[in-house]
């Protein structure tokens, strides 16, 4: 028979095997419940943008840190905001959540009444039901919208510069209609690129212009007489005569239809309406014009001084900027920084290719200086390019 050897386990030791096999039951047991947990904050925190709404049935978190899984089931894209009760001051955003896609989004959540805002790329607002987020305070920096007011006011100071500059262009204008009624055309020349440099400063209101800035700044193209077409009228009809040897006092009567225009834009600015976005829009929209029409040669039509054109767009937006920089400097400093060090940085560029007040052709650059030029000018545009979303006026519930 074989024997066995029994060894007795001391009483301690069974007893703190016991409690290792307790708390290994309870730690089990949390395991267990801290899984179930997290599974129902994930739930409550799934935000849905689908056919049936905007976050129709989500249940808002208490305060603190919460983050959430945002998805868009639709087939069009979204931007999602969480606001607060005004339904404006955003507490998180999804600028662009595309089409059946999911992003996640931290925020920091006070205490307070919270709703999900989606804004479809068409423009349609829709809004969640509005939950109450209770428990401790939470700091927080949400991003307070941009008003109407404050547009307006950027608006107003804007317009007054636009004055200004407008009461700088007649006189201008009506010495180039004075140099070809003289019959001097070198002086006619010189003044008609003063005069329309001029103009191309004020680029941010041409949508306020109006009819005026078709009969003061149009081209040509799509007229069925071409450049002889008698509704082709303003500074480039003027430009065209001057470097194509027409007489001077071919060019007078246009000469003086331009003062005329001039004069009475001058006079009914003021009873002209901006909208209250366009400074921001056109921060942007001026030079990305420039780029599209000056630099390609297109608005040329024989002075060749499409470089002056685009510098004087510099200035142009150099004068928006100016006006909108006491509200990029609270919504986004970094920003405004950076789009004026690339206003400065342009304009260091183009000055290179004004020699004595002759300015280079476009088409005589070198390649390497036409590639930077474009270069340039398409990483301002890049820059420029949030300005308007930055300084957006968000849709609330009584606009949509």
């Amino acid at each position: 028979m074989t024997s066995r050897i029994v060894r007795s386990i001391p009483s301690g030791a069974v007893r703190a095997a016991a409690a290792i096999l307790i708390v290994a039951v309870f730690s089990a047991a949390a395991i267990v419940a801290f899984r179930s947990a997290s599974s129902t904050a994930t739930v409550e925190h799934d935000i849905m943008v689908s056919a049936a709404g905007c976050a129709p049935n989500w249940r808002v978190p208490g305060s603190g840190h919460p983050t959430f899984t945002v998805s868009n089931l639709t087939g069009q894209r979204y931007e999602v905001d969480l606001v607060g009760r005004d339904e404006l001051t955003e507490y998180g955003a999804i600028e662009t959540l595309g089409p059946r896609t999911t992003r996640t989004l931290h925020v920091a959540l006070p205490p307070g009444m919270y709703a999900w805002r989606c804004e479809s790329i068409d423009g349609n607002v829709t809004y969640s039901p509005l939950e109450r987020a209770v428990g401790p305070a939470v700091a927080a920096q949400p991003d307070v919208p941009v008003t109407l007011d404050q547009l307006a006011a950027i608006t107003t100071t804007y317009r007054s510069k636009v004055q200004q500059g407008m009461g700088v262009l007649a006189p201008e204008v009506d010495r180039l209609a004075a140099d070809l009624t003289a019959g001097n055309l070198t002086a006619a020349k010189a003044e008609w690129l003063t005069a329309h440099l001029q103009y191309e400063r004020l680029g941010a209101a041409y949508g306020t212009f109006g009819d005026f800035d078709a009969r003061i700044n149009g081209l040509p193209n799509g007229l069925p007489g071409g450049v002889h077409d008698r509704d082709f009228t303003g500074f480039h009809r003027i430009e065209y005569g001057l470097w194509h040897g027409e007489v001077a006092s071919a060019l007078v009567p246009i000469a003086h239809r331009l003062s005329t225009d001039v004069h009475a834009l001058a006079s009914t600015f003021a009873h002209l309406q901006t909208p209250p976005n366009d400074v921001a829009l056109r921060t942007h929209e001026i030079l990305e014009n420039a780029l599209q029409f000056e630099l390609t040669g297109e608005t040329d039509q024989g002075s060749h001084t499409n470089l002056a054109t685009v510098r004087a767009n510099v200035d142009g937006t150099e004068m928006t900027l100016s006006a909108l920089a006491p509200l990029l400097r609270v919504k986004n400093a970094p920003l405004l920084t950076r789009a004026e060090h690339g206003v400065q940085y342009l304009a260091a560029v183009l000055d290179r290719y004004d020699v004595g007040g002759h300015w280079i052709a476009v088409q005589s650059l070198p390649c390497s200086a036409r590639e930077q030029v474009d270069a340039t000018l398409s990483a301002l545009l890049e820059t420029l390019s949030p300005i308007p979303d930055v300084l957006e006026i968000p849709h609330t519930a009584d606009q949509s």
